[in-house]
């Protein structure tokens, strides 16, 4: 598993993930990334966007969202 945060000029932020889980006959991978933007003092566009797949189901699968606070 792997999680990286990055500041990005002052209060905004841009992070990703990354999970793997293996073994003989199995196989499965989570990743990710999310960002939290200050467009002005009181203006924020929030977002992420994730996945998933593995060998023991038959499609991906995904979500994602944004917002503007």
């Amino acid at each position: 598993m792997a999680r990286v945060r990055r500041s990005l000029r002052g209060r905004s932020t841009l992070g990703a993930i990354f999970t793997n889980a293996s073994s003989p006959g199995y196989d499965n991978q989570a990743f990710g990334i999310d960002t939290s933007l200050w467009l002005s003092p009181n203006l924020r566009l929030t977002g992420f966007a994730s996945a998933t797949r593995g060998s023991t189901v038959d499609r991906a699968a995904a979500a994602h969202q944004v917002a503007l606070d």
